[in-house]
């Protein structure tokens, strides 16, 4: 199912963009008043990170939100793409890459290390002007543009992962971190974070 396909590529880049260190709390396909699937991150990932966000939790959040849309891209193709499934998640992707870019001073090529200098002017929204609004949000494009790349070579390298948390999902509506660590480990991938 597509819902299935969406919830495993946000699980799968939880785990793979983390260094195995954000093993989801769980991944689900039970529909709600709020979505039709979630995966809920590591409870000791976040924790690690509550004191202070860093560009590198900023990003690894964005790459999560776009997982779900790159899984679909990826197993069922453009045509079959849903809609409406990752709006919300763009929608929180795109105010994470304008926070970055536009009040945290980082370049949306941040990675290459000879534009770190480039984007220090930061303003809020209230206060820039027209053009200056322009350049943030292409800034902030060309950022998720990365990213959205960045995810994409991820999910094709760990393809088989992606498929079995999938298919696992069509079978059970919630699968916990232990399933998700079993799966993780069945397909490669090294498991370091603390499970709870």
């Amino acid at each position: 199912s597509k819902v299935a396909i969406h919830e495993a590529g946000h699980a799968l880049i939880s785990l793979i963009d983390s260094d195995g260190r954000n093993i989801p709390h769980y991944a689900g396909v039970k529909p709600s008043s709020a979505a039709l699937g979630m995966v809920s991150p590591s409870y000791a990932y976040v924790a690690e990170n509550l004191t202070g966000s860093t560009y590198g939790f900023l990003r690894h959040k964005v790459r999560v939100l776009l997982a779900g849309r790159v899984a679909e891209h990826i197993a069922l193709g453009l045509q079959e793409m849903s809609v409406d499934s990752a709006r919300y998640d763009l929608r929180m992707a795109s105010g994470l890459a304008f926070r970055l870019v536009a009040l945290n001073g980082f370049s949306p090529v941040a990675e290459d290390e000879s534009t770190m200098g480039s984007n220090l002017y930061v303003r809020d929204r209230s206060g820039a002007s027209e053009a200056e609004r322009w350049r943030v949000e292409q800034a902030a494009r060309v950022f998720l543009k990365r990213q959205y790349d960045a995810v994409m070579e991820m999910m094709n390298a760990d393809r088989a992962l992606l498929d079995a948390i999938a298919q696992r999902l069509m079978v059970d509506e919630v699968i916990g971190q232990d399933e998700l660590v079993e799966l993780a480990r069945q397909h490669g991938v090294e498991v370091t974070g603390v499970q709870f």
